[in-house]
């Protein structure tokens, strides 16, 4: 889970593997993709899907994006390029 302060614009990518959540909580935002776009007013959600490469999020406010992390990518990697062995996350349920 990722907060996202916007102001202005940003472009986010995904990794084809799976579908992401985003949903305004405070603000208001809109989400530009390739083949239009979506409004996405203070309290509302969207699902983006896993089959979208980018999209860019315009707007000012703030937004949860939310996705299963990619075990090795999102949570492995971080962990050893800060120093942490295998040893020390193995305390950790489901790594």
């Amino acid at each position: 889970m990722e907060k996202l302060e916007i102001d202005g614009s940003m472009k986010l990518y995904l990794d084809g593997k799976r579908f992401q959540t985003l949903t305004c909580v405070e603000g208001s935002a809109v989400i530009q993709y390739e083949r239009g776009s979506k409004n996405l007013a203070s309290g509302s959600s969207c699902l983006i899907p896993a089959s979208l490469n980018s999209f860019v999020l315009k707007g000012k406010g703030t937004v949860i994006r939310a996705y299963v992390p990619d075990k090795e990518s999102n949570v492995l990697d971080p962990l050893r390029k800060r120093g942490y062995t295998e040893e020390d996350w193995s305390v950790i349920a489901g790594l």
